[in-house]
C-alpha cells in the first residue's frame, strides 16, 4: 500500500513508520505544515497506484494547533482512506464536528484494558487488550458518520466509517505496551484497502 504519512512532530512518528514499512507498505513522509494543495498532489499520485491512504501521526497539542492538519483532512476526506492515531484521530473527528476536550486523566506511558467491538480494525483480537496511552485529550460528542468501536471508561478509544474510509486509533498501536499492535495496524490497513 502506498501511504503518505503526516508528520506531526511526535516522537512516535518514526516508530509508527517502521511499523508500517514492517507490513509492506511504502511511505512518503511530510510534516503537517506542507501545502494543503501539495499534499492533494502527492495523494492523487500515490492513488494512481491504488492501493493507497493518508496516514496521520499522534502529536503534540491540539488538532486546530497542527499545522495544516485540519486542512489537509477536510481536503482528503472522503476521498482518500485515512487512519488517524492519538492527534491524528482528535483531528478526524474534530474535522467532522467532534470535540476534543481535557481527559478526565492524563495518560502518558501507561497502559489500559481497552474495550472493543470486534469491528474490521480489531478483527481476530480478543477483548479487551492491553494498549498504551499517551494523551491528555479525547473525543467528545463523536460525529455521526463514526462509529465508535473501542472505549475505555466510556472514552472513545476507536472509531471507523465504511462510509468515508477512515478510522482512528486514540491509543498507541506501535508501542511495545499495547499487545496485538501490528496485528491492529494489519487490520486497518486492510479495512482501508477495501473498497
Amino acid at each position: 500500500m502506498n501511504i503518505i504519512f503526516i508528520d506531526n512532530f511526535d516522537s512516535f512518528s518514526y516508530n509508527l513508520a517502521d511499523e508500517l514499512q514492517v507490513l509492506g507498505c511504502s511511505l512518503k513522509i511530510y510534516r503537517n505544515d506542507a501545502p494543503v494543495d501539495f499534499i492533494h498532489a502527492e495523494l492523487d499520485q500515490a492513488m494512481a497506484e491504488v492501493p493507497a491512504a493518508l496516514i496521520l501521526s499522534p502529536g503534540p497539542s491540539t488538532p486546530a494547533q497542527a499545522g495544516n492538519l485540519i486542512p489537509i483532512i477536510k481536503d482528503n476526506l472522503g476521498r482518500v482512506p485515512m487512519l488517524g492515531i492519538c492527534l491524528g484521530h482528535q483531528a478526524i473527528a474534530e474535522a467532522l464536528g467532534g470535540r476534543v476536550v481535557r481527559a478526565p486523566e492524563i495518560f502518558h506511558g501507561k497502559t489500559s484494558l481497552i474495550e472493543h467491538s470486534g469491528a474490521p480494525l480489531f478483527a481476530g483480537i480478543q477483548s479487551p487488550l492491553h494498549a498504551a496511552r499517551y494523551h491528555s485529550l479525547v473525543v467528545e460528542d463523536l460525529p455521526p458518520e463514526l462509529t465508535q468501536c473501542a472505549q475505555v471508561d466510556g472514552l472513545c478509544m476507536a472509531f471507523y466509517s465504511d462510509k468515508l474510509k477512515a478510522a482512528g486509533l486514540q491509543f498507541h498501536p506501535e508501542s511495545i505496551l499495547t499487545t496485538y499492535g501490528r496485528t491492529i495496524l494489519r487490520n486497518c490497513l486492510s479495512f482501508l484497502g477495501s473498497r
